[in-house]
């Protein structure tokens, strides 16, 4: 069986803030937190097997409603996902179903332990975050991983001199990064992003998955 682990709800990240602001989130103190973290980390666990689906021109956000409900993962899909599945697919493992879909019609995928979220990649954001404290990226990519948060299929960049966090992928996973950072005072409540060829500065405040 696949299992793979990736970031917990919001509410799971608001409930580990107040015990990661007593030991410092990039600190060796998240070390002694590892344990409890790992084991609030739900992981999303699929089948080895092929996965069984015949399609016949059917909408793709069908398919991949179908896909969650016979693996039992609840499936968020944004409204800019379209396209329709026509003709047969190849016979893959349940993952490479979902990558082969994704591809095919240019989505992107994201796990936070409870839903398994799905976007087109024209959603995909890069947002800018100055740092209040500087700090090294192998530091936070580990903090991050404790938490399961970290996907590595999403990379995150340190600006000049630590005083900056880059962070590039789905809407859902960007705003967790920035809210778990921001929730240990490392951000201001205000972030660059860039969309395409857009560049916005806004104001922190919106929920993930909103």
């Amino acid at each position: 069986m696949n299992v793979y682990r990736s970031a917990g709800p919001l509410a799971r990240a608001r409930k580990l803030a107040a015990a990661f602001a007593l030991v410092g989130l990039f600190g060796g103190g998240a070390l002694s937190l590892a344990a409890s973290v790992s084991a609030l980390a739900a992981p999303m666990q699929l089948p080895d097997g092929i996965y069984p689906y015949s399609v016949l021109d059917q909408d793709v956000t069908a398919v991949l409603r179908e896909f969650g409900q016979n693996l039992g993962l609840k499936i968020k899909i944004s409204a800019k996902v379209s396209g329709t599945v026509k003709g047969k697919l190849p016979r893959l493992p349940a993952l490479g179903f979902l990558n082969h879909v994704c591809q095919m019609y240019g989505l992107e995928w994201y796990y936070d332990g409870a839903t398994l979220h799905i976007s087109s990649v024209s959603e995909e954001t890069t947002r800018f975050l100055p740092l209040q404290k500087a700090l090294l990226l192998p530091g936070l990519i580990a903090s991050l991983e404790r938490l399961s948060f970290y996907d590595e299929r999403y990379p995150i960049r340190i600006g000049a001199g630590g005083a900056s966090v880059i962070v590039t992928g789905p809407p859902v996973y960007v705003a967790l990064i920035e809210q778990t950072l921001l929730m240990q005072g490392g951000v201001p409540k205000q972030t660059m992003i860039y969309r395409g060829g857009s560049v916005a500065i806004e104001k922190f405040g919106s929920e993930v998955g909103q």
